[in-house]
């Protein structure tokens, strides 16, 4: 086995180990904390659980996940991680303030920017459909996207707290409430999935692809 290729999967192991991963190293433990850096950017990012492959390639909806990824033109790394964040893959989930699903979409934008229709307990009802949720959640990130020009801790920001509050900051993430933390949370989320699915890719490079010699026929 080559060096490089050792130390993949080397790297692997460590990532597949119960610990933390942050975006220059990994750091074991076994709950998130706050630690002193820069992550994408962030002063004082969040340590976060790290991906292991299984998790990467095994993400509950991933068909769906993907399809509205493709569909809409998002990163499904990005749609992954905001899905993590928002509800932890609970396609049920509704909080207090009533967004609902895997994405955490209100009723009213599912409505107004993916065209759903009804009343609001018939919204809610669509929206914890798995394909539907993600097909209004990227939906909504891509429109997002456009409008802030892919400045991903503005567009994180839109979503988390509004349009509107992002507008009365200046066009920067509201400083106060819990958005900073969403913003840097889901970010570093997103760099830790991209981490473990290049390692993934790599391997699947790197590994030869098995042969297979059918065995002869008996001579008659």
């Amino acid at each position: 086995m080559n060096k490089g290729l050792l130390g993949r999967l080397l790297l692997t192991g460590l990532l597949a180990m119960p610990g933390l991963l942050l975006a220059q190293g990994v750091v074991t433990g076994t709950e998130p904390a706050v630690a002193q850096g820069e992550v994408m950017g962030f002063p004082s990012p969040l340590l976060l659980p790290a991906f292991s492959l299984l998790e990467v390639a095994a993400v509950p909806w991933l068909q769906q996940l993907q399809d509205a990824a493709q569909r809409h033109g998002v990163d499904a790394h990005l749609l992954q991680a905001l899905v993590r964040v928002e509800s932890n893959f609970n396609p049920m989930a509704v909080s207090r303030s009533g967004a609902v699903g895997l994405m955490q979409i209100m009723p009213q934008t599912a409505a107004r920017v993916a065209g759903l229709r009804g009343p609001t307990k018939s919204l809610r009802q669509q929206l914890q459909d798995p394909a539907t949720n993600l097909h209004a959640g990227a939906l909504y990130v891509r429109y997002l996207m456009d409008r802030y020009d892919n400045q991903l801790d503005l567009v994180l920001a839109a979503y988390n707290a509004g349009t509107g509050n992002v507008l009365k900051a200046g066009n920067r993430v509201p400083a106060n409430g819990v958005t900073p933390h969403f913003v840097q949370k889901v970010t570093a989320f997103y760099a830790n999935i991209q981490a473990a699915a290049g390692i993934s890719d790599s391997l699947a490079a790197e590994l030869p692809t098995p042969s297979f010699t059918p065995p002869a026929t008996a001579a008659q």
